[in-house]
């Protein structure tokens, strides 16, 4: 009788030695796997524009193309993560219906990768407002307003590492904005809420002094 007992209790501290060593490894492949940005320091990023930002309130109307972008964040993840949450873009040179000079606000965002395999080097992601950003054109008393709420998550964003920084390809679509009423609906579009927005453009980021890149 003892010696039944005593196997019976070896198995059962070999099973749950095979159930800890499993449970202990489960998570370091997981995180292995998982997409995500890294960098080489903990540091200030920064980043400019490529190509031109181009912001529509619906179709054709409440057109914005700002010609420079001035990036900045903060890194606040101690560790390896899937989410930039402090972007910062500030563009300049914007105009409205392509003639009239405009002016967009500071727009805090957020980076976020998807987990999904790269595409030809890409990988894809979204992006999503933190706070109120306010387009305007004097003249014509044109302003747009996009709200965080409606705006947290939207995608379509791609990202493609290269030489320790990273481009941002924005697609954006089904953007929420108001428009104010104008002088010229035609510009700066009718008065109301709209939820067809886009944003197109393409950045590029990195870390000062060091590397930014996408790994998993």
């Amino acid at each position: 009788m003892f010696n039944h007992k005593r196997r019976v209790f070896a198995g059962a501290l070999a099973a749950a030695a095979t159930i800890l060593v499993s449970a202990a490894f489960a998570p370091l492949a997981s995180a292995e796997s998982e997409i995500h940005f890294s960098y080489s320091r903990f540091s200030p990023f920064e980043g400019h524009a490529l190509k031109f930002l181009d912001f529509r309130a619906y179709e054709t109307h409440g057109v914005v193309e700002c010609g420079q972008v001035a990036m900045k964040g903060e890194i606040l993840s101690l560790s390896e993560t899937r989410e930039l949450d402090d972007v910062v873009l500030h563009p300049t040179n914007c105009t409205l219906a392509g003639v009239m000079k405009a002016t967009m606000s500071e727009a805090k965002t957020k980076l976020i990768l998807a987990q999904e395999p790269a595409v030809e080097g890409y990988y894809n992601g979204f992006t999503g407002f933190v706070k109120p950003v306010t387009i305007s054109q004097e003249q014509i008393g044109c302003k747009i307003t996009i709200e965080p709420t409606g705006n947290e998550h939207l995608g379509n964003v791609r990202f493609k590492n290269t030489l320790g920084t990273v481009i941002e390809k924005y697609e954006v679509t089904n953007i929420t904005s108001h428009v104010s009423a104008s002088s010229n609906p035609k510009a700066c579009g009718e008065e109301g809420t709209h939820t067809n927005g886009t944003l197109t453009g393409e950045t590029e980021l990195g870390i000062e002094g060091g590397t930014l890149l996408i790994e998993g």
